[in-house]
């Protein structure tokens, strides 16, 4: 029989401004973890996009590869530090073939090669996602039915840095989205979980969009991202890291943006809760905005930028409400935007009554202004020519008939500069179609008509 247990918790971590609580709260023990005290699950997130790196020279996850089964869970594996996960101390995980990482031991079943974990929560529509599973506590990148289809794919980890500032990296590398997903090439998604043991608590969520194009039908996604309590909480949030949620659960059907990062931050014992500061650039300004869960004497709030991420300028002051228990949302535009970079960093300091004060996290925002490409259809080659494109990334190139129908689809990839490209266009009719650019999000870059 587990041990019956009732206490008084009060924390208080670092990086954001979350108000000190105390919670009474009973649990039953049974995980292996370093500590005892589950707090309510209390997290901020910001949302960059720094790029992604594949991990070099890491511990491939034993069976985790393309030659193996699904449904697998590993067998427990060394962070190589003690984690702090709101409020309690880990020193094992267990990963999922399904995008989970799970804290202290919640398995004990095999992942031998040909076999199954039988975990109870496969995916999030079995387990009705992160309010019912039982599976817990967890952070999920991306939880879904996922496959090791693609050569190369699989699950591998490192630990790096020296004590005090070790850094663990999880990767899921070349992941079908889903298992049965026929498109080909395989390889669909990768994806990292980092775990910080300074700032204490601090989590990231990295993702690179890989060939393969997502399914339809049985082989849709239907994913969830976002972080699991061991209390039954959560935060769930979609592939844009909008507005973290603790009660509306998000499913997730479109590809993350290639290179973006989505970093949860533990609380801080500052009068403030912070759940999100984003920035996003319209036209010629910055438009910025956060939004407090709860405020306790919040005076002020500072706002400075950088163009180099090092040297800041305060640009602006906003006044908080000092007091409050509900949802509040500031935002604030930035009309003069230096011809210095590219991109500009920002960040918040609050301030309360009595003096004391904190920063936020560091957010980059573009400000880039891409002119559309030319795109033309080269009859004698039967190339599509597109010249002078400035965006870098990853796109897809869609050929449509007049009916609508998609009859050619390529992805491409675009450096920063000009790019020039030629990609021939095996139609076998005559007749007017459309050639459609657009993000991997979705976004159209440009559309064209041209006739064959």
């Amino acid at each position: 029989m587990r041990p019956f247990i009732e206490y008084l918790n009060t924390f208080s971590h670092s990086r954001l401004f979350f108000t000190k609580k105390i919670h009474i709260i009973l649990f039953f023990l049974n995980l292996n973890f370093v500590g005892s005290i589950f707090a309510t699950l209390n997290y901020g997130l910001t949302v960059s996009n720094p790029g992604y790196t594949a991990i070099a020279g890491g511990t491939a996850v034993p069976n985790f590869n393309n030659a193996c089964q699904d449904q697998m869970v590993s067998s427990l594996l060394p962070i190589g530090f003690t984690f702090t996960y709101n409020g309690t101390a880990y020193t094992q995980f267990e990963v999922s073939d399904n995008g989970e990482l799970f804290l202290g031991g919640s398995y004990t079943c095999s992942n031998n090669c040909g076999g199954s974990c039988n975990f109870s929560e496969i995916e999030p529509t079995n387990a009705n996602g992160f309010a019912a599973t039982a599976d817990r506590p967890a952070v999920c990148p991306l939880w879904d039915d996922l496959g090791f289809n693609a050569n190369g794919s699989g699950v591998s980890y490192k630990t790096t840095g020296t004590a005090g500032n070790h850094i663990l990296t999880v990767e899921w590398l070349l992941m079908d989205w889903k298992v049965n997903n026929t498109n080909s090439p395989h390889g669909s998604i990768s994806f990292q979980v980092v775990l910080y043991e300074s700032p204490l608590g601090q989590i990231d969520f990295i993702y690179r969009q890989d060939a393969q194009a997502l399914g339809a039908g049985t082989q849709a996604p239907h994913a969830k991202i976002g972080l699991m309590g061991a209390m039954g909480d959560y935060y769930s949030t979609d592939d844009l890291g909008s507005t973290p949620s603790k009660t509306v659960e998000t499913t997730v059907i479109t590809k993350p943006a290639n290179g973006i990062l989505f970093r949860w931050t533990d609380p801080t014992s500052l009068p403030i809760e912070l759940l999100f500061f984003k920035g996003v650039t319209q036209g010629n300004k910055i438009l910025l905005n956060w939004e407090t869960v709860t405020e306790i004497d919040n005076d002020y709030f500072t706002i400075s930028r950088s163009a180099n991420a090092i040297d800041f300028k305060i640009i602006a002051r906003v006044k908080g409400a000092g007091n409050s228990t509900v949802l509040l949302s500031y935002n604030y535009t930035d009309l003069i935007i230096p011809d210095s970079s590219d991109i500009f960093y920002y960040r918040l300091l609050q301030t309360d009554f009595n003096g004391k004060s904190s920063y936020s996290g560091v957010i980059p925002v573009s400000v880039l202004k891409d002119k559309p490409p030319n795109v033309y259809y080269n009859h004698s080659s039967e190339q599509l020519v597109i010249s002078n494109f400035q965006k870098e990334g990853y796109f897809v190139v869609d050929i449509i008939d007049v009916l609508g129908r998609s009859v050619y689809q390529k992805n491409i990839e675009t450096m920063k500069g000009n790019n020039d490209l030629s990609i021939l266009i095996p139609l076998t009719e005559e007749g007017i179609f459309f050639a459609k650019i657009s993000e991997t999000n979705g976004n159209i870059v440009s559309q064209s008509k041209f006739v064959k």
